[in-house]
């Protein structure tokens, strides 16, 4: 006959091994693995930790974002200042080149108005024949006669490649030296051709006309001028100086 430890014996058992025994369940736990889970499950909340960092991380994310944003706002500004300032300091060298080039200007504008009253004084009324000077060429073997006042300090320069002189004053040289007679251009030229000139058979090129036959060879003349000065004043003058000039030589008894 089996004797069965009664309950009282059970739970001295328990206290003498400290366990409870396998087969018995402990209180509040659930021995069924699928309700084991649930339990677990349903055991285990979100824990307010979590959302805390979340919202740290985001928050700081957001920082981040900003002050990238506002440093390349600032990049950007910077940049633009940077660009207008360059520019300005650009600008205003070239204002004080220009300032500087038109200073030059004016000084070079008084200087000519200076020549001008010089060219204005030197340059009386035509057909005035007082004081009449010569001027001998002896390259083109002739003396001219009967110099105006006009064209007071008439002188040349000789070529002579092409056997040609010309002539420009002293008044007209000192309003610009590119109307000289060593410049080409003056207020006119003489020129001397090998043999003897004939109305029907010589042809003159284009804008040249007999002056005088001088032994084996003849002069010719070029009317036209080009104007050799910037300055109006100096060309009205030269074109003044250039018509007396073929009247000069044109005129029978001045080239000898």
């Amino acid at each position: 006959m089996d004797i069965k430890p009664s309950q009282p014996q059970q739970q001295n058992q328990q206290n003498m091994y400290g366990q409870q025994p396998m087969n018995q369940a402990q209180p509040g736990f659930n021995t069924n693995p699928n309700m084991q889970n649930h339990d677990m499950n349903r055991q285990m909340p979100v824990q307010p930790k979590m959302k805390k960092s979340h919202r740290f991380i985001f928050g700081y994310i957001f920082i981040v974002i900003l002050l990238l944003a506002v440093g390349g706002v600032y990049y950007w500004q910077h940049k633009l200042l940077t660009s207008a300032n360059s520019q300005n300091a650009t600008l205003n060298s070239q204002i004080m080149t220009q300032q500087s080039q038109i200073s030059s200007l004016n000084d070079k504008l008084k200087a000519l108005n200076a020549k001008i009253s010089t060219i204005k004084v030197q340059a009386p009324t035509a057909g005035a024949t007082s004081a009449a000077t010569t001027l001998s060429v002896p390259e083109l073997g002739i003396t001219i006669n009967n110099i105006p006042v006009t064209l007071a300090g008439l002188n040349y320069t000789y070529d002579k490649t092409t056997s040609k002189a010309t002539f420009s004053t002293t008044g007209l040289t000192t309003a610009d030296p590119k109307c000289a007679s060593t410049a080409g251009t003056g207020i006119g030229d003489l020129k001397s051709s090998t043999g003897t000139y004939s109305m029907n058979t010589t042809k003159l090129p284009t804008g040249e006309t007999f002056i005088k036959q001088v032994s084996n060879s003849y002069l010719v003349s070029n009317s036209s001028v080009t104007q050799c000065s910037t300055t109006a004043v100096v060309n009205t003058t030269q074109a003044a100086q250039a018509k007396l000039f073929q009247t000069l030589i044109s005129t029978s008894g001045n080239i000898k």
